[in-house]
């Protein structure tokens, strides 16, 4: 049985970015639920905004894999 090793390495490059963008997400919850309990807080605020940032950049990274993961 011969191995597509390129094959290989795209899917579990694929899969560690899916895996980056579900922790991203519950970041981004944890952070939405922090700011309705505490609106006020400047922290929260700018936790929210981060995690917001880094789903949109993790999703935009799946929308447009590196050259290497496009097999």
């Amino acid at each position: 049985m011969k191995i597509d090793w390129t094959m290989a390495y795209t899917t579990l490059q694929v899969s560690g970015h899916r895996a980056e963008i579900i922790v991203a997400r519950d970041e981004l919850r944890r952070a939405e639920l922090d700011v309705r309990l505490a609106p006020v807080s400047a922290a929260a605020q700018r936790r929210l905004e981060e995690a917001r940032e880094k789903v949109a950049q993790l999703a935009s990274r799946m929308d447009h894999p590196t050259p290497s993961a496009r097999c």
